[in-house]
């Protein structure tokens, strides 16, 4: 695996655990999945815009991470 997707994914991980005491993912339905993925795309633009470089990242991996909580749920919904 090339060394920024380890590194990418290991920021993901990190930021799931910081917020593991918000529960799951499975209790939230598409659209409100929706709703905070675009909340985190505007955080995002938000750390950008300020030029704070370290929270560009860490908002990147928020964005990645409810990506890949809509694709979890779309995928068990199919294979069920």
């Amino acid at each position: 695996m090339r060394e920024e997707i380890k590194n990418f994914t290991t920021l993901m991980e990190t930021k799931m655990l910081l917020n593991e005491h918000k529960g799951g993912h499975e209790r939230l339905k598409l659209d409100d999945l929706m709703k905070l993925l675009h909340q985190e795309v505007r955080e995002l633009k938000g750390a950008i815009d300020s030029k704070d470089y370290k929270e560009v990242a860490m908002e990147c991996a928020d964005v990645a991470n409810y990506c890949a909580m809509i694709a979890d749920k779309v995928i068990k919904r199919s294979l069920v």
